[in-house]
């Protein structure tokens, strides 16, 4: 990926082609500016996403929907590979759904894949359940950094929800506010 128009394009083949690019790696080669132009997530995306330490500014986010961030929903249920690496994201992402069990994240509103070097700084904010890194994790998150204000009702620097019996969060730190019913530094609520 070569630019903010192959970004969007990726963004929206997940959207409108139904395209989850199982099996399929992208990395990004240029740091993108998103401008602060109004963001649609990715819908599910299985694959591998190496952002090979660049930066994706201006994000923002303003939606309802069951899961939001810059990825909505990074997924490795029906394979190994989903993940995402080496990425650092800035901008707010806001979920303006008034329910409650809804997610917000800064890199993706739910994941079960692995996320790892990542970074989110900005502002986070739901209703619900909202995390620097994830909204909802259900995979591993590892080495990330979160220095965005987050606030919600489950609300967590890395992940809001962790929804696994055992957590898998590893090697994680906190610089941003947290504010919510069941906050945490790392995480809001497992």
């Amino acid at each position: 990926i070569g630019s903010a128009t192959d970004f969007a394009q990726f963004a929206e083949n997940t959207r409108n082609n139904f395209q989850n690019y199982e099996y399929t790696y992208f990395k990004l080669d240029v740091d993108i500016n998103l401008n602060d132009k109004p963001w649609t997530p990715t819908k599910e995306f299985r694959g591998v996403f190496d952002g090979q330490h660049h930066k994706i500014t201006g994000l923002k986010v303003s939606i309802a929907d069951y899961r939001v961030g810059l990825f909505s929903q990074i997924d490795a249920r029906s394979g190994p590979n989903a993940s995402v690496s080496n990425l650092h994201v800035s901008g707010d992402v806001e979920n303006t759904s008034p329910t409650t069990y809804y997610a917000a994240g800064g890199i993706c509103g739910v994941h079960s894949g692995v996320i790892t070097n990542c970074s989110f700084s900005g502002s986070v904010r739901g209703v619900g359940i909202a995390g620097g890194i994830a909204g909802e994790c259900n995979g591993k998150i590892i080495s990330c950094k979160n220095t965005a204000s987050v606030s919600g009702e489950e609300a967590g620097g890395i992940a809001g929800r962790e929804s696994s019996a055992i957590p898998k969060i590893y090697g994680c730190y906190n610089e941003g506010a947290i504010d919510g019913a069941n906050a945490g530094g790392i995480l809001g609520k497992n």
